[in-house]
């Protein structure tokens, strides 16, 4: 089983898409399954949007691959949590902000990460107005120009937002972590988000480990075998 996250696939660049494509064809050829833990595409208008743009070789291939009975999970990140039913109907097994996989002696427990930084007030508030249930159902009925558009604003805003704070200024919340891995009775916690690679165990037991964030030069995912940790691969 693999586990990445953070690739932010840009639909004006087929070089990020060939480069996801290629990953994908290796994790059907070396893996029983993939969990993506979001924030996978830069940002998500719908099918019809992806259809036309570098996204639709990757929707291509999810369908392919769940056609050919490959799994692949989902889990929303902060850019591409809207429109769930439509990511699933390109192949994904959506699920929502938590995933247990379960293997013989390890329970692993997987988020996309932003949960877990409480320190990041605005984005904490941002988050809380598009997750509503008023601005989900304004997303659905608009039509795609608008999403366009709603999409150009919240990136307008994440850029200015890097421009000020650096991602490194919001560290994990170590004991909400752990809080996590107690409630679920997991072994280990793994989560992206800020991309950076950590690890965190923790005294009461168990472990939480970050994913750093896809880059031109590699494609960093987690590998789940045995029973062991899992381990962290740069490429």
């Amino acid at each position: 089983m693999w586990v990445t996250g953070d690739v932010h696939l840009d639909p004006a660049d087929p070089g990020r898409a060939a480069a996801f494509l290629a990953f994908l064809a290796r994790a059907r050829a070396e893996a029983d399954r993939l969990v993506l833990l979001g924030d996978v595409f830069d940002y998500w208008i719908g099918p019809r949007h992806a259809r036309g743009s570098a996204y639709a070789p990757v929707v291509a291939a999810f369908e392919a691959a769940a056609a050919a009975g490959f799994p692949i999970d989902f889990l929303a990140g902060n850019r591409d949590f809207l429109g769930p039913r439509e990511l699933a109907s390109v192949g994904l097994r959506v699920h929502g902000d938590a995933l247990l996989l379960e293997r013989p002696g390890r329970r692993t427990l997987v988020t996309h990460g932003d949960l877990l930084v409480l320190g990041d007030h605005g984005y904490r508030r941002y988050r809380r107005v598009v997750r509503s249930a008023a601005f989900r159902l304004g997303y659905r009925v608009v039509p795609t120009w608008v999403r366009l558009l709603v999409a150009a604003v919240l990136r307008r805003a994440s850029r200015r937002k890097l421009r000020r704070v650096t991602p490194l200024a919001f560290p994990l919340d170590l004991e909400l972590c752990a809080a996590w891995l107690a409630h679920h009775a997991a072994d280990e916690l793994l989560c992206g988000h800020l991309h950076r690679a950590e690890r965190h165990a923790h005294p009461g037991g168990g472990v939480t480990l970050m994913l750093p964030g896809w880059s031109d030069d590699g494609a960093p995912h987690f590998a789940l075998s045995g029973r062991g940790e899992a381990e962290l691969r740069e490429s």
